[in-house]
């Protein structure tokens, strides 16, 4: 029996080369679909199971990693191959956290590219038995992570905080401009290469294991060398860098103890940039983060999507859930929340920091409000922000998809299969939410814009060459030169020939 194959992405012309690429049935495998939108892909899988999905980790509406996230809230998870641009590392990093199994770059999209990835997971999971595909062992999953078969160990996982901008710096060349440099840096540290070692996972994901000579004295000692290279970071190539530390563990335990620094990177955001998440300090943030997600998924869903009648209701359900509480562990619910919406920032590849103006070290913030009125009142103030700041950031980028859409048509009024649906595939947008959007912005329907645009081009080549009107009629996107008559008479008031021959003679 073929394996079933679901490709989920938001461009069409992704999806058709996908289908195309391979010889699926070469390898056991169909096509069962293909989903334009994370939305429909859930529906899809309510209902229907699928053995590989394929899914772009960034499009509108519902990304690839919401959609983990709901399929692994379900179970229904199937095995997950993640479509990135060089650009959305922080994503991928949060697809594997999900239970994404392998990605690929859409810029090295390639025949034997994909081949090697399929090949790869029908070796990894269609050959093992039911307990080695479930087995979640973080050493089996980074082959670049050789873990120590004895003693006592800290282990850090390290972040490059806003690693969408550095790869807009580097060019897309992590590996050699940032990756290996930051290594080799670290390495120069004398408590680094005489006492640790350090593996990079990908680019601005490294794990740190660091040999524990004195228990008693660990925490000062870790927290000491950890801080050492953030600084050697930050001022040899400017770059911000957090850290998840765990305690001292014995070799055995490490696997696990991995597991949880990476479970402990959501908290990350809270200290600001650079910050350090130590285990010994986060302990009850993370037992009750689990619940926090499923709390509030749709209060964080509706203020992402802007929907403010949903979003005043699922905040007054959370303010009557923290007043439930006591003070200590309202604080640390208000501390899942606002990990939880940071995390909903990096997924969209948005800058959670650049909300406010001066960073926030949230730890101090939320610890000096004294009673429960005054976390309400702080929380409520917060939300209410964060809601301004992404209605007036959606207004700025509404308006700039409108101008690239008016780019890509003028880049491609000649093809007579420019359709709206083109443009609002290319743009991200569903064709009814962009024909509203085009015509409120542009003051012209998309077919009135398209049409004046080809037939301004048409008056400028009928007034400027000899070219004979059917020529002019292809070069301006259309096939047919009488229906190009009947246009330009119908816009224009004219025909072309009593147009040239009126701008002849004059």
């Amino acid at each position: 029996m073929k394996r079933k194959v679901l490709i989920v992405d938001d461009e069409t012309i992704v999806r058709v080369t996908l289908r195309s690429m391979i010889r699926w049935e070469d390898y056991g495998m169909e096509i069962a679909a293909d989903c334009n939108s994370g939305f429909q892909a859930l529906s899809y899988l309510q209902n229907n199971s699928v053995d590989l999905l394929i899914t772009d980790a960034k499009m509108p509406e519902m990304s690839g990693i919401e959609l983990l996230r709901r399929l692994s809230g379900i179970g229904k998870m199937p095995i997950a191959l993640v479509l990135s641009g060089y650009n959305e590392f922080e994503l991928v990093r949060e697809a594997f956290r999900l239970g994404a199994s392998d990605y690929l770059l859409k810029e090295d999209l390639t025949p034997e590219s994909l081949v090697r990835t399929i090949k790869s997971l029908g070796e990894k999971y269609w050959n093992f038995s039911k307990e080695d595909k479930e087995k979640k062992d973080f050493a089996q999953k980074e082959k670049t992570i050789v873990l120590p078969e004895s003693g006592t160990y800290g282990a850090a996982i390290l972040t490059v905080d806003d690693l969408y901008h550095q790869t807009a710096r580097f060019g897309g060349n992590l590996r050699e401009m940032m990756e290996i440099p930051m290594l080799e840096l670290a390495r120069q540290i004398p408590r680094v290469s005489k006492r640790a070692q350090l593996f990079s996972v990908h680019p601005g994901y490294i794990v740190f294991l660091y040999s524990v000579n004195d228990i008693p004295l660990y925490q000062c000692d870790m927290l000491s060398v950890l801080r050492q290279m953030q600084a050697v970071w930050r001022d040899y190539m400017n770059l911000m860098v957090s850290a998840a530390v765990s305690g001292p563990a014995e070799a055995e335990k490490l696997a696990e103890v991995l597991d949880k620094c990476e479970r402990m990177l959501i908290f990350s955001p809270l200290g600001g940039k650079a910050s350090v998440t130590a285990e010994w300090k986060c302990e009850n943030l993370l037992q009750g983060l689990e619940e926090a997600e499923k709390r509030y998924e749709k209060l964080l869903s509706c203020l992402y999507s802007m929907d403010e009648i949903q979003f005043e209701q699922k905040k007054q359900e959370c303010f009557q859930y923290l007043e439930k509480l006591g003070q200590e562990e309202a604080r640390e619910e208000i501390l899942r929340l606002i990990a939880l919406l940071a995390r909903k920032f990096r997924e969209y590849e948005e800058d959670f920091f650049s909300v406010f103006v001066d960073e926030i070290d949230y730890y101090e913030k939320i610890g000096r409000l004294e009673t429960m009125r005054e976390m309400e009142l702080w929380l409520n103030n917060y939300l209410r922000w964060e809601m301004e700041y992404l209605k007036n950031r959606t207004n700025d980028r509404q308006m700039d998809v409108i101008f690239r859409a008016k780019s890509f048509i003028s880049d491609n009024y000649a093809n007579p299969e420019l359709t709206l649906g083109t443009v609002a595939d290319y743009v991200g947008f569903n064709e009814k939410y962009f024909t509203s959007k085009f015509t409120k912005e542009t003051g012209c329907t998309f077919r009135d814009y398209l049409t004046d645009l080809r037939l301004g081009r048409a008056r400028t080549l009928i007034e400027t060459t000899d070219l004979k009107m059917y020529e002019i009629s292809e070069r301006v996107g259309y096939n047919n030169v009488e229906h190009f008559n009947r246009m330009f008479k119908k816009y224009m008031g004219i025909s072309p020939g009593d147009y040239k021959r009126t701008k002849r003679k004059s």
